[in-house]
């Protein structure tokens, strides 16, 4: 065993260049068909991750939609509506109770947000109902807050004022209200296409401008509730928060399944709309993830062929001189294989340093686009990925020496 050793360190080093070349290009593989695979099997988790991150991820609207024909058999309109409350009331005995609300769109439009008598720009506003952690903003808002006010601190009072005049059973009606509005958190969520917001508890909603009353002892809240679906106060949608996100993908799910091209129910939201985008931008990644990966592996395939090739013409005069003082093909076969695993052993520190990278990466992504994306390196990939490339390895060792041994020994002696 000593002696294989030696005679094994000897070959080794005569072809020292070529290992070393052949070491470099296994890390690169090894290193780039792990993060590939890693990319591939978590992308749902990613995109679900992200999804997460929104703060009113749990409130999203909802409309019905019907698909009327043209002149034209290639373009046809679609109709939107809001949904009736006996449909939505329907949908609550397969998902078990949420909470649903008049969407208050068309009011946050005549609101003004002033602070210190300066009139702010409008963010958006985000009605939320799945906590009450009282009125919040994002970090995009923030800081359009510090562009237009100097603050010297976090703690700060808007006032919401709204005034708008509305058209009730024929009569006009002017609705003036005046609140004064602390945020109580900053959130930051993901920076990818990010603007500025208010968060709203619906709570804060239905005490304030919900309870107006505006038409014979009617709240606002229940008034927008029992319009007409077509009215333009309805704003062809409804805004409903879920308990959970089981709970509302199980209404996700629900609302798929029963429609289709001509008639169903739209699920939409500011956040569903940027996870939307992501997910486009992260399918475009992955077919440009596929075509680098295909062009790696068979570049590689081909550079391992042309180094164990010539490893073995290199140690051919050798391997006869073995062969005449009694090695058998076999051992010859041995000792080839063995060199060629030591190379790859030390090619398996490229998956080895996947995990120090993925780290970094998710640093890097949490400090400069806030995503917290949490990616585990588990077992099952590991081993597949050591034991594919091994299996292939060997494979190519395989052919490459039976390709080169097919003459008698002799004449490889001979030739050398």
């Amino acid at each position: 065993m000593i002696k294989f050793f030696k005679v094994l360190t000897i070959l080794y080093r005569r072809n020292l260049a070529k290992n070393t070349l052949m070491i470099v290009f296994m890390v690169m593989t090894n290193f780039i068909t792990m993060t590939f695979v890693l990319f591939a099997a978590t992308s749902n988790n990613v995109l679900s991750a992200i999804n997460e991150q929104y703060f009113e991820h749990l409130s999203v609207d909802v409309s019905r939609y019907s698909t009327a024909a043209t002149n034209n058999e290639l373009i046809n309109v679609k109709n939107y509506e809001r949904p009736s409350l006996s449909y939505m009331h329907a949908l609550m005995e397969e998902t078990d109770r949420f909470t649903i609300r008049p969407d208050y769109t068309m009011f946050f439009k005549e609101t003004k947000l002033l602070l210190f008598d300066k009139v702010l720009p409008n963010p958006l506003f985000i009605t939320y109902g799945h906590t009450n952690e009282g009125v919040g903003i994002n970090r995009t808002f923030y800081n359009e807050i510090k562009k237009e006010v100097a603050l010297f601190e976090d703690n700060f009072t808007l006032t919401f004022v709204l005034d708008m005049t509305v058209l009730v059973n024929n009569e006009v009606k002017t609705i003036q209200y005046e609140e004064r509005i602390t945020p109580l958190f900053i959130y930051d969520e993901p920076t990818y296409f990010s603007t500025s917001k208010l968060y709203l508890p619906q709570a804060f909603i239905d005490r304030t401008i919900g309870s107006i009353f505006i038409n014979d002892g009617q709240t606002l809240n229940n008034y927008l509730l029992n319009i007409n679906n077509d009215h333009e106060l309805a704003n062809l949608r409804l805004r409903c928060h879920f308990n959970n996100k089981a709970q509302l993908a199980l209404f996700t799910k629900i609302v798929a399944d029963s429609s289709d091209n001509d008639n169903g129910v739209e699920i939409s939201a500011d956040h569903l709309q940027k996870v939307a985008s992501f997910h486009a931008l992260y399918d475009y990644l992955y077919i440009l993830g596929v075509i680098l990966f295909i062009f790696i592996i068979v570049g590689s395939v081909v550079i391992y062929i042309v180094i164990a090739h010539t490893a073995l013409l290199a140690n051919l005069k050798q391997m006869a001189l073995l062969s005449v003082l009694g090695a058998k093909r076999s051992d010859l076969y041995v000792l080839y294989v063995s060199l060629l695993t030591f190379n790859f052993v030390l090619g398996l520190s490229g998956v080895l340093i996947v995990k120090p990278f993925l780290k970094g990466l998710q640093n890097m992504l949490l400090h400069f686009l806030h995503l917290r994306l949490q990616i585990d390196i588990t077992l099952q990939p590991f081993l597949l990925i050591i034991f594919g490339n091994y299996l292939f390895l060997i494979s190519i060792i395989t052919i490459i020496f039976l390709f080169n041994m097919r003459r008698p020994l002799l004449y490889l002696l001979i030739d050398a």
